[in-house]
């Protein structure tokens, strides 16, 4: 086996630095994109959950907006039947006193 040369060394060496270099760049890639994924992924979760409660709520809006159909048409039922009644009230009232 010859012995490396000063030139050899210093190439063995750059090779070295390299590959060092390109792992640890690699490790620190891996930390952030990992890093990157969780953030995401916590918005996602945020949004999610938003996005069950807008869904509770509509729905709740339109259990009470269907009551209140419910109500409005009872209520309606009961000023047809009152008007009819004010109506054969006011007709037994000029049949008793006249038209005044």
């Amino acid at each position: 086996m010859n012995p490396l040369t000063f030139d050899q060394l210093v190439a063995v060496m750059a090779l070295a630095c390299t590959v060092v270099s390109l792992v640890v760049g690699g490790i620190r890639g891996t930390k952030q994109s990992a890093a990157d994924s969780q953030v995401i992924r916590d918005k996602l979760d945020g949004m999610s959950e938003d996005v069950r409660e807008t869904r509770d709520t509509v729905r709740s809006m339109n259990d009470k907006l269907d009551d209140h159909a419910q109500r409005l048409s009872t209520i309606e039922a009961r000023q047809d039947a009152l008007e009819k009644r004010m109506d054969k009230l006011e007709a037994r009232c000029e049949r008793h006193f006249g038209n005044a």
